[in-house]
């Protein structure tokens, strides 16, 4: 799973986190096992702090599931939740 926040504005992206449950290139450690699935035991809250001078861009917020190969494993992803808080 890849969740990619990019400031269009400006043209560089604010955050980027790969969660990765492959098998073949080792199991992120936030990932738990049980039979040949992984999943990740609670929710993986991502905190992006966008300072003053970003105030007025354009945000694009990719999320992007991956599965396995032909003939493997669905991958599935669930977002929930967004919020702001003003500083």
């Amino acid at each position: 799973m890849i969740i990619e926040l990019k400031d269009m504005t400006v043209g560089d992206i604010v955050l980027r986190r790969v969660y990765n449950a492959a098998a073949s290139g080792g199991v992120d450690t936030r990932f738990n096992q049980s039979g040949s699935y992984f999943y990740t035991p609670f929710w993986q809250i991502e905190h992006v702090v966008i300072n003053s001078t970003r105030l007025g861009n354009n945000f694009t917020l990719s999320a992007l599931a991956i599965d396995c190969a032909q003939n493997g494993h669905s991958g599935r992803i669930y977002l929930d939740n967004f919020g702001g808080v003003s500083l």
